[in-house]
């Protein structure tokens, strides 16, 4: 990526990737900050 050879459609894969698996990951953590019983629990998620 730094020098430039990474073709176009393998970064775009890598992006739609990332965002999808940042999604999925924000439900995660926001399932457990919901569970938590005070925020010292909420600290570990």
């Amino acid at each position: 990526m730094a020098n430039g050879t990474l073709p176009e459609n393998k970064m775009k894969w890598y992006l739609i990737e990332d965002s999808l698996f940042l999604k999925e990951y924000v439900k995660a953590c926001s399932v457990g900050i919901f569970k938590a019983k005070n925020m010292s629990d909420m600290n570990l998620t």
